[in-house]
């Protein structure tokens, strides 16, 4: 009798046991969960304080030119989150008035300050110069870091000789400049597939969002954007290519933009194909959401943000840079976002998601990537290109 009473105890303290380990909130949380959690929450806050800096220091330039301004442009190198999610503003002078300036630009004391040589403005102005030469220069990317504050510039030729180029066209202090081979390639995969096949190409991605097009008249025509290399660019920009959506018969490219900010095509429903009740709902492969779309600008670097692809599934990472230009075959791309993303031939199209709360943002679509980063094209890029509005 004692026995099988021992017995029945063991077991139900083996049942409750169990049932206490399947509830997150009585699991214990590992060391690394837990440190990203906290760095999640803190960077939720940085963004905000972030975004409110940003509209502090475009304020500030617009007052230059009434000659209002408190200077905080001058002083200005960027902005990046850390490891640990805090907010990290660079500045050339961080006396206590600056400081004190930057509190009240951010709504935050929760920031850190760096002191760096070079201003935003400045890198900014020798980036743009840059890029205008990309494609013809002795260079085939470059790259303004906020982090590291400087320009990146990539050769595959002679580094003095590209650098005598470049000290011609900017100041050399605010360059670092890299010897690479080209290795980019855009993450399309050459076979048939069951995610976003084209047909004619012969090759296959991933559906990046839903979206519609309405023209002159009114009528909204629905679909979807992927990478505009999976449907048939860059060979031909606007012929109608079949596609298909895991196996079934879709609909035929509407438009695609391949060059300058973009690579995406919108691929529009075919209505005599898919049944009248067909829809396109605003949900990510593991069940998600897509809850609105933000602008990359506004996401500093160091965030933490998602990617969905078919081939790598979902993978996390961080932004790099905002700001990376770079020439693929004859075909130069502007302001790509710069990432840690695993990203593998297949994965192309796939929307890339910053998460705050529970909000999933969307903020562009896989492009390709190279030895040791992934870069995707912006949603605010795409929606101007192509006249689309994300279903949401």
């Amino acid at each position: 009798m004692f026995k099988k009473k021992a017995t029945c105890i063991f077991l139900v303290v083996l049942l409750l046991a169990g049932i206490l380990l399947t509830f997150p909130s009585f699991a214990q949380q590992t060391p690394a969960s837990l440190q990203q959690m906290q760095k999640l929450a803190a960077e939720e806050e940085s963004i905000t304080a972030y975004q409110n800096l940003l509209t502090y220091v475009e304020t500030d330039s617009r007052n230059a030119a009434l000659e209002t301004s408190t200077g905080l442009r001058e002083v200005y190198g960027g902005a990046y989150i850390d490891e640990a999610g805090a907010l990290v503003v660079n500045v050339t002078d961080d006396s206590a008035v600056i400081q004190s300036e930057l509190i009240q630009a951010c709504k935050s004391d929760a920031i850190k300050y760096k002191i760096v040589a070079n201003r935003l403005i400045d890198l900014t102005a020798a980036y743009t110069e840059l890029i205008s030469h990309l494609g013809d220069a002795p260079y085939f990317k470059v790259v303004l870091s906020e982090t590291k504050n400087t320009i990146e510039v990539y050769t595959n030729q002679d580094i003095a000789t590209c650098a005598d180029y470049v000290t011609e066209l900017v100041d050399g202090s605010l360059i670092t400049l890299f010897r690479e081979a080209e290795t980019f390639t855009d993450c399309a995969i050459l076979r048939a597939g069951d995610i976003a096949t084209c047909d004619e190409s012969n090759s296959w991605g991933t559906v990046g969002f839903p979206c519609y097009w309405e023209n002159s008249d009114g009528t909204r025509y629905t679909g979807f954007v992927t990478a505009a290399h999976v449907v048939g660019a860059p060979s031909i920009n606007t012929v109608p290519n079949s596609v298909s959506v895991n196996g079934t018969d879709f609909g035929t490219v509407n438009r695609s933009r391949y060059g300058n900010t973009v690579d995406a095509a919108f691929i529009v429903k075919d209505r005599s194909i898919l049944p009248p009740w067909w829809i396109l709902l605003p949900r990510l492969t593991n069940g998600e959401s897509i809850d609105g779309w933000s602008d990359s600008s506004i996401t500093p670097e160091g965030s933490t943000i998602r990617k969905f692809g078919a081939t790598t599934g979902i993978t996390q990472g961080t932004v790099i840079s905002h700001r990376a230009s770079i020439t693929i075959g004859n075909y130069p791309f502007y302001s790509l976002t710069q990432t840690t993303l695993r990203a593998e031939p297949g994965d192309s199209g796939g929307p890339c998601i910053r998460s705050i709360g529970d909000e999933n943002m969307l903020v562009g679509i896989m492009k390709g990537k190279d030895t040791n980063y992934s870069y995707y094209c912006r949603i605010d890029q795409i929606i101007k290109e192509l006249s689309v509005t994300p279903i949401v």
